[in-house]
């Protein structure tokens, strides 16, 4: 499979990572300032997939040393399965929501919580009759291989890169601690409204779109703004 790189913004790389199903792609986020590089999500733990990240590297000429913080949006297998090999890889920083770490235990070898049978069972499913329901990690398997963060990271947090100051801003609702990352001088420099996707509900309820424009998502809550798909955007998603 053909990796596909795009330099969105100037230091803003959208790669293209494979996925096992549909959507068979993933977006994650190469970023240079200076002499440092930053991963923004890892894709999901499948050879192809880790071979279609080397081989960006490869394309815009960063070593895997030169990757000096790994950020991740939330803890879905697309957006940290692959952090344990990339942070060994790498040897640098990882980040991650303090929730979305707590969420991905969820993955791991266990017997089935309680919370979860309670909800199988008022929604009227027989457990006695159905005991192979898979649980998450039957599912994803070796597909989602993680480790913990170095850095817990929550709203409002900035993390620097070279001349880049990264905001984090917490949009929970797709993920308890989902977040977008933004570059506030980037943003400014190239304000457009344009964006691709809803990423998360925010605390009051409204679903915003998120694109690249010098103001903080609540300003586009609850208003929908069909994508033209013209500028793309430098958010995290």
């Amino acid at each position: 499979m053909e990796t596909k790189i795009r330099e969105v913004v100037p230091g803003i790389f959208l790669v293209h990572l494979p996925l096992p199903m549909r959507p068979t792609i993933v977006n994650v986020y190469l970023l240079h300032s200076g002499d440092e590089w930053a991963l923004i999500d890892t894709g999901m733990s499948t050879p192809h997939s880790v071979a279609a990240f080397r081989a960006a590297l490869a394309a815009v000429g960063c070593a895997p040393e030169a990757i000096r913080k790994i950020i991740c949006t939330h803890h879905h297998p697309d957006h940290f399965g692959t952090s344990k090999a990339y942070k060994e890889l790498t040897g640098a920083t990882l980040y991650l929501h303090r929730a979305e770490y707590e969420r991905s235990q969820t993955f791991l070898p266990s017997d089935r919580p309680e919370e979860a049978v309670r909800f199988f069972l008022a929604h009227g499913i027989p457990l006695s009759r159905f005991a192979n329901v898979p649980r998450p990690r039957d599912i994803w398997g070796g597909l989602y291989v993680t480790t913990p963060p170095d850095v817990h990271i929550d709203d409002g947090d900035s993390i620097a890169l070279g001349d880049f100051t990264i905001e984090v801003i917490w949009t929970p609702g797709h993920a308890p601690g989902h977040g977008v990352d933004i570059d506030e001088k980037l943003a400014a420099r190239y304000p457009y409204k344009s964006a691709y996707l809803p990423v998360a509900r925010l605390r009051d309820g409204t679903m915003p779109w998120l694109g690249l424009c010098p103001n903080r998502p609540q300003k586009w809550a609850g208003t929908r703004i069909e994508p033209p798909i013209s500028e793309p955007s430098s958010r995290a998603l």
